[in-house]
């Protein structure tokens, strides 16, 4: 319309409540080799004045670890460390700085995974290892994060008594009687991820920034409207301010 595409955002279509989008899908435009770049070079902002993108960083992570108040998770994003690295320290009884790129590869994986439900026959697949060496990998994951482990058992616990899940906002994912309930902590860690999403695109709009495309954690404006670290300085001001009952043990960084 007008020269200016006009994609449907959506903002409670998945059952996770993140954020979808189509007519065209501008959030999944290939980002990596020849041609995903050329194809991103053609983008601009509504005024032609190119975009400033500003996204949150490990906002999904940052959220598990302060509503399971995991102390692994929770020291390594206070001290700006990487959580995978402190976590494959721990799992495999060595020093951080001693971490190899194997190692880092797979807690990224567990990380990553565990939240969305994964077990040891998926792991597998990612790791490409057996099923006895990816479940024993579970295994020793679980026993060195405990408050998260704790955390999760807890929200499977509730959500196959009640059949529901809830994200931080108090918005609700209701499972039906034949359905897995494994999906439950992606509901409330992906879904209050999306929440934090909505209220920091409210209040960038309302500090006077004009938003025009979010892309999951990331918020995209016009590049005369925002100077870039004005963007982040928001961004991280509205995450930290919202819900910090629950939420106030970690730092949201973008």
């Amino acid at each position: 319309r007008n020269g200016i595409l006009y994609p449907q955002t959506n903002t409670t279509r998945t059952k996770t409540g993140r954020f979808s989008c189509d007519t065209p899908n501008l959030q999944q435009i290939p980002k990596h080799g020849k041609f995903g770049k050329a194809m991103r070079s053609c983008f601009t902002s509504p005024f032609n004045d190119g975009v400033v993108a500003c996204d949150f960083s490990q906002i999904e992570l940052r959220v598990a670890a302060a509503l399971a108040d995991e102390d692994t998770l929770l020291d390594a994003f206070a001290h700006d460390r990487c959580p995978h690295v402190e976590v494959a320290a721990k799992m495999f009884g060595k020093l951080y700085n001693d971490i190899t790129e194997k190692e880092l590869f797979k807690a990224k994986a567990v990380n990553f995974g565990i939240l969305n439900g994964m077990g040891a026959k998926r792991l597998a697949n990612e790791l490409k290892s057996s099923y006895d060496t990816a479940k024993k990998f579970l295994y020793d994951y679980r026993r060195n994060l405990p408050r998260l482990t704790e955390w999760m058992e807890g929200i499977w616990t509730e959500t196959e008594s009640t059949g529901v899940a809830k994200t931080i906002a108090g918005r609700p994912r209701f499972f039906g009687g034949h359905e897995d309930t494994r999906s439950a902590v992606s509901v409330v860690v992906q879904g209050t991820a999306a929440e934090l999403m909505r209220h920091t695109l409210e209040q960038v709009e309302d500090w006077g920034f004009k938003p025009f495309l979010t892309v999951h954690d990331e918020i995209l404006c016009g590049g005369s409207s925002v100077e870039p670290y004005e963007l982040q300085e928001f961004m991280e001001n509205a995450a930290n301010g919202a819900w910090t009952d629950k939420l106030g043990e970690v730092s949201f960084k973008a």
